[in-house]
């Protein structure tokens, strides 16, 4: 069974409906789960093995997809392996749950605005107007 971490403090994430928005405050990268890329997330939060994600979202041949999904995660430093859960909870998907290709959308566009210090990096204006007058 494979295990991975999802604490990390340099990273926040939230759920909006069906998709997890994750923002890294030391890269200022910020990604989008969607698709069952969210619910694989919910699993992997929840200290469920990658072999029993995949087992509980039930389509066929699912598992290569998830690995992938997993692997990509595990590439950006967004999860990291463990030998066994830090914690467990009660996981299944979500009430009307559809397998559907799991997705990892990364954005760089807001790197400055995410990397900006609100109380030192900022001018007289206040954020998130920076010293340097980049915005």
């Amino acid at each position: 069974m494979r295990y991975f971490s999802t604490d990390n403090p340099a990273l926040v994430s939230r759920r909006f409906d069906n998709e997890i928005v994750i923002a890294n405050y030391v890269t200022g990268a910020y990604y989008s789960l969607t698709g069952s890329g969210a619910e694989i997330w919910l699993g992997l939060r929840a200290g469920v093995s990658v072999e029993e994600i995949a087992t509980r979202l039930g389509a066929n041949n699912v598992a290569t997809e998830v690995d992938a999904f997993v692997t990509r995660l595990g590439d950006e430093a967004i999860i990291a392996p463990v030998d066994s859960p830090i914690h467990r909870v009660a996981w299944s998907p979500s009430p009307g749950f559809k397998f559907s290709s799991p997705l990892l959308e990364r954005f760089d566009d807001l790197r400055d605005l995410l990397l900006l210090d609100p109380v030192h990096d900022v001018d007289d204006i206040g954020w998130p107007h920076s010293a340097n007058g980049d915005r």
